[in-house]
């Protein structure tokens, strides 16, 4: 009986082709992690890993991405001065720092759902690290965020407690009588001045909340804005920080949003001198 022809000889089976692996990792410091961690319209739950720059035990971010999924976001941040930044920008006790790994959830009231730091101090101790994150991630993507389709309640006047800084522009407040947390923008108030110079941490301020956006505007604490012929009287002395200087005046400024212009006649009485160089 003639030996039957190999027919699959010219065509090896091919092995099915693996699904790609999501491996992404995000890179921010300090200050911009907690700005980002904060924001009432973050839609994702994030995992942020710390390591110590220099030491050979390290958690692999890059793993965590790949056991997590692309839903969730990973950030790798260093342990030292930028866990330090987003120490000072979390709400009290949300922080990581050293070897060690933490989830941070999202959707209403999040800050009250953050899982405790994982901090490791030996290799075996990974194996159980990635089972902990990967349970956590779970649970945080099972909370249902959908807000539900009913009218934006309306803002409301109430008193918060200033909790911290988040950058220069934002702060971060408890609302006294429930508890949330919400935001005070520096954009609201005085662009470009820090929100540490209007207000200050532990301060107790009253202002129109927004449950919608998790705003709470101070602007209405603002005094009306002065004039500097109304507020000094002659002889009067005042600290004011020049800002130009030109051959004929000077410009100096005196509070946010007062500039006053000073002639070369009020700085010296030598007609050949100049506010140039005077001031």
């Amino acid at each position: 009986m003639p030996a039957q022809k190999n027919r699959n000889r010219f065509h090896p089976r091919q092995e099915a082709t693996p699904a790609p692996t999501f491996t992404e990792v995000h890179y921010l410091g300090g200050g911009a992690l907690a700005r980002h961690l904060l924001d009432p319209h973050r839609s994702h739950t994030a995992v942020v890993v710390s390591y110590r720059p220099g030491e050979m035990l390290r958690i692999d971010a890059q793993a965590v991405a790949a056991k997590v999924g692309p839903e969730t976001k990973v950030f790798e941040i260093a342990n030292g001065i930028e866990t330090r930044h987003l120490e000072r920008g979390l709400p009290e006790h949300l922080h990581i720092f050293g070897i060690g790994a933490r989830v941070y959830p999202h959707g209403p009231d999040w800050t009250a759902r953050v899982p405790r730091p994982h901090l490791i101090h030996h290799e075996s101790e990974l194996t159980a690290l990635f089972r902990d994150l990967d349970d956590e991630v779970l649970a945080a993507l099972s909370v249902d965020t959908t807000p539900p389709p009913i009218t934006a309640p309306l803002p409301i006047i109430t008193d918060a407690t200033v909790e911290g800084f988040a950058g220069t522009d934002r702060a971060m407040v408890t609302i006294l009588k429930t508890g949330k947390t919400a935001f005070i923008r520096g954009e609201d108030l005085l662009p470009e001045i820090p929100l540490d110079w209007l207000i200050s941490k532990g301060q107790t301020l009253s202002g129109s909340f927004d449950p919608t956006t998790g705003i709470l505007d101070i602007k209405a604490l603002l005094l009306p804005r002065a004039s500097p012929v109304t507020v000094y009287k002659h002889g009067n002395v005042a600290l004011a920080r020049v800002k130009s200087v030109s051959p004929t005046h000077a410009m100096v400024h005196l509070w946010p949003n007062s500039d006053f212009r000073i002639g070369v006649e009020r700085i010296s009485s030598n007609d050949l001198d100049s506010a140039e160089g005077n001031s």
